[in-house]
């Protein structure tokens, strides 16, 4: 059993990770928010500053402004990371990256499976349609607040890394209405046209995903992981 902090507790996917969690044999011991109200059994602190019980991993579903205060509590207190939340520049990325080197870190812009899916599908087309224009559109709800997603970003980067893609990909952000997520990738070239699409119907599966993660970071030594080892760790099992 794991003891889980939920960063972001009181958010959509905070409430959705709590009552899914409820159904397993981990227990979230508390949660941390700037809004402190809601049906828990658990207390819910403003801050970690008043966090006073044990904590194995920390789910954050939050926002970029609360990274530094995220990492100073699991340094402080030797807990493994599952980081969900997108909009990260550069340098945050890269204090992400320097905390794995002590700490056991997944980070996933998108923990759906079908996802990662539709990454590794579009990195193959990309390596054999070379030629054509390619481009993404990506639709989220109007509160998004991020443009673009973590995830078309996270889709143009496994094309990119084929190298014999030239010239940029242009992503084409909608937000609006209740759309939970969808992301088009098309590829384009004279004789044809070849749409890829995902589309989330409702928020479970990315707190699903983070659940498979805190699973996946059990035990684990020091490190930087994302979906694809987590695909590969349950493969191999």
């Amino acid at each position: 059993m794991l003891n889980v902090l939920l960063v972001g507790i009181n958010g959509n996917m905070g409430k959705r990770t709590f009552s899914l969690l409820k159904n397993t044999k981990h227990r979230v011991v508390c949660g941390v928010d700037k809004n402190v109200t809601g049906e828990f059994d658990c207390p819910v602190y403003k801050t970690f500053d008043e966090v006073k019980e044990s904590v194995d991993v920390a789910i954050d579903f939050s926002s970029p402004k609360c990274l530094n205060d995220v990492l100073k509590f699991a340094s402080e207190n030797g807990c493994a990371l599952v980081e969900c939340t997108t909009g990260f520049n550069q340098a945050e990325k890269n204090k992400i990256i320097d905390f794995s080197k002590t700490l056991p870190v997944f980070t996933a812009s998108n923990t759906s499976l079908g996802i990662f899916l539709t990454a590794k599908v579009c990195k193959e087309l990309a390596e054999e349609f070379s030629n054509c224009q390619i481009e993404i559109i990506e639709t989220h709800h109007k509160y998004k607040k991020d443009a673009p997603s973590g995830t078309a970003l996270a889709l143009k980067s496994a094309i990119k890394s084929q190298s014999k893609i030239m010239g940029d990909i242009p992503i084409h952000s909608l937000r609006g209405g209740n759309v939970v997520g969808e992301h088009q990738v098309v590829f384009m070239n004279e004789d044809e046209v070849i749409t890829i699409t995902h589309r989330a119907e409702n928020k479970d599966l990315f707190a699903k995903g983070a659940l498979r993660a805190i699973e996946f970071l059990q035990d684990k030594k020091c490190g930087l992981y994302g979906m694809e080892d987590l695909i590969n760790g349950e493969l191999s099992n």
